[in-house]
Parts: C-alpha cells; sequence; structure tokens
C-alpha cells in the first residue's frame, strides 16, 4: 500500500513538471522579451539593434535562441553587424553563489560590415561562420575563455578578462590566436 502511493505521488510529480515544461514556451510573453531586449541592446550600442524572432525555453536548461539580429547605424543601409540566428544558455547554480554563468553561446552567419561609401554604394563585408564561447561574470569581472570563431576556412581562438581597474575605466586581458585563415579572400571582402 505504501509503495503504491510512492510510485503514485511519483507518476504526478513527474506528470506536472512534463506539462510544466510543455506550457513554459506558450506562458512566456516571447514578443515583450524581445522587445524589452531590442531596446536595451539599442541604448548600449547607440545604434538600433533589430530582431526577427525570438524564443525562450525553460527546460532542461533556460536558454535565449534569436533570428536575424541586425545592429544598424544607417537607417535602410547595409546593417553595421547581421547575425543569421544565434542561442545562450543560463547555468542555475552559479545565480546561487552570486554569479552569473553564460554557458552555450552561438552565433552563426555573421557579417560584419567594415567599410560603406556614401548613400549605401561599395560595401564591404567581412564574413563570420560561426561564434562560440562561454561568459562568467563574478563580482565586477568578466571572463570569457575559450571563445572560438570560424571564418575563411581557419579559426580565432579567444581567452579574455575583462576587469575594473578604477570607475568607469577597465582593464582586458586577452590571449588570442588564429591559424589557417585564408587572407585572400578576407582582405578581399575587407577592402571590396
Amino acid at each position: 500500500m505504501f509503495m503504491k502511493k510512492t510510485v503514485r505521488y511519483i507518476f504526478i510529480i513527474v506528470g506536472v513538471l512534463i506539462l510544466v515544461a510543455v506550457a513554459t514556451p506558450f506562458l512566456i510573453p516571447a514578443d515583450q522579451i524581445r522587445q524589452v531586449v531590442e531596446e536595451e541592446a539599442t541604448k548600449a550600442a547607440g545604434m538600433p539593434v533589430r530582431i526577427g524572432s525570438l524564443s525562450v525555453t525553460i527546460i532542461p536548461v533556460p536558454s535565449l535562441s534569436i533570428e536575424k539580429l541586425t545592429v544598424e547605424d544607417v537607417e535602410g543601409g547595409t546593417p553595421k553587424l547581421s547575425v543569421g540566428s544565434g542561442s545562450l544558455a543560463v547555468e542555475l547554480a552559479p545565480l546561487f553563489n552570486g554569479r552569473a554563468e553564460v554557458s552555450g553561446i552561438t552565433f552563426k552567419e555573421i557579417g560584419l560590415r567594415v567599410s560603406e561609401k556614401a548613400k549605401g554604394k561599395d560595401v564591404h563585408v567581412v564574413h563570420i561562420d560561426r561564434v562560440t564561447g562561454v561568459i562568467k561574470l563574478e563580482k565586477e569581472t568578466l571572463t570569457m575563455p575559450n571563445w572560438k570563431a570560424t571564418l575563411y576556412d581557419g579559426t580565432i581562438l579567444l581567452n579574455a578578462k575583462l576587469t575594473p581597474l578604477e570607475g568607469n575605466k577597465r582593464t582586458l586581458i586577452a590571449d588570442i590566436s588564429a591559424a589557417d585563415i585564408q587572407m585572400l579572400p578576407l582582405m578581399k571582402d575587407a577592402a571590396g
């Protein structure tokens, strides 16, 4: 009898968890979150930031996915930055210790405009296939270990740490290495 009740309660708990997992995406106002993210990113960048679509998931790990992100410095012009898709996940355990850790960051199909002549002609865009990495924020120190960018058949590896120095001044310490990047296509795209 005790065993039957225990099994029954376990099934009820599992059922409720499955129901929460299925219902959560419908309960989170993704469009409102997208608008807030666009507004805050626009303030931070000082340029209009637009997100085509945004989705939020809670289980198994809280995460945010975006499609068609653009940063424009000229309305209607070629975006300064474009991202085809991206995602990031927030680790829960560090939050209980006063730290934030964003893991599983991935951005794909990135375009970075490096120059543009008057009236949108002769636009030069550098293409980055994929960027992945992790961000850790503890107290006032931002750490970016093991970032990897894939571009022009090569890779760039980055380990960086941003720490406060005095007031609004920050110190950036970075270790960057590059390998196998095809320089001719890169220079051609950058110079036009």
